[in-house]
Protein backbone atom coordinates (compact mmCIF):
# COMPACT_ATOMS: atom_id res chain seq x y z
CA UNK A 1 0.00 0.00 0.00
CA UNK A 2 1.86 3.25 -1.05
CA UNK A 3 0.31 6.92 0.83
CA UNK A 4 -0.55 9.89 -1.39
CA UNK A 5 0.33 12.59 0.41
CA UNK A 6 -1.46 16.06 -1.21
CA UNK A 7 1.12 19.25 -1.09
CA UNK A 8 -0.23 21.65 1.36
CA UNK A 9 1.76 24.52 -0.95
CA UNK A 10 4.13 24.79 -3.27
CA UNK A 11 7.55 26.42 -4.13
CA UNK A 12 9.29 27.23 -7.51
CA UNK A 13 12.65 27.44 -7.07
CA UNK A 14 13.35 27.06 -10.70
CA UNK A 15 16.68 29.09 -11.85
CA UNK A 16 17.56 29.77 -8.01
CA UNK A 17 21.22 28.46 -7.59
CA UNK A 18 22.75 26.26 -4.86
CA UNK A 19 22.62 26.53 -1.77
CA UNK A 20 19.86 29.48 -1.77
CA UNK A 21 17.76 26.89 -2.97
CA UNK A 22 17.87 24.88 0.26
CA UNK A 23 18.17 27.81 2.05
CA UNK A 24 14.43 29.03 0.98
CA UNK A 25 12.95 25.42 0.77
CA UNK A 26 14.22 25.33 4.35
CA UNK A 27 12.83 28.38 5.92
CA UNK A 28 9.49 27.67 3.89
CA UNK A 29 9.04 24.83 5.97
CA UNK A 30 9.78 26.19 9.40
CA UNK A 31 6.89 28.36 8.59
CA UNK A 32 4.82 25.91 7.94
CA UNK A 33 2.69 23.55 10.39
CA UNK A 34 3.99 20.24 11.29
CA UNK A 35 2.41 17.41 9.24
CA UNK A 36 1.92 19.78 6.32
CA UNK A 37 3.69 19.00 2.74
CA UNK A 38 5.45 21.50 0.97
CA UNK A 39 5.85 20.39 -2.77
CA UNK A 40 9.22 22.29 -4.15
CA UNK A 41 10.49 22.20 -7.65
CA UNK A 42 13.97 22.56 -8.93
CA UNK A 43 15.66 22.22 -11.79
CA UNK A 44 17.73 19.30 -12.98
CA UNK A 45 21.04 18.21 -11.87
CA UNK A 46 22.88 19.44 -8.90
CA UNK A 47 19.99 20.81 -7.20
CA UNK A 48 17.80 17.42 -7.25
CA UNK A 49 20.17 15.61 -5.70
CA UNK A 50 21.18 18.45 -2.93
CA UNK A 51 18.19 20.26 -1.76
CA UNK A 52 16.83 16.32 -0.27
CA UNK A 53 19.84 15.69 1.36
CA UNK A 54 20.02 19.38 2.71
CA UNK A 55 16.39 19.26 4.22
CA UNK A 56 16.90 15.54 5.29
CA UNK A 57 19.95 17.23 7.24
CA UNK A 58 17.55 19.61 9.08
CA UNK A 59 15.32 17.12 10.17
CA UNK A 60 12.41 17.36 7.52
CA UNK A 61 11.37 14.31 6.10
CA UNK A 62 11.17 13.46 2.15
CA UNK A 63 8.53 11.79 0.71
CA UNK A 64 9.16 11.51 -2.60
CA UNK A 65 11.50 12.93 -5.45
CA UNK A 66 11.12 12.49 -8.79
Amino acid sequence: MTVEYQPCEFLDLTGVPCPMNSARAIVKLELMDPGEVLEILVDDGEPVDSVPITLMQEMHPVVRVE
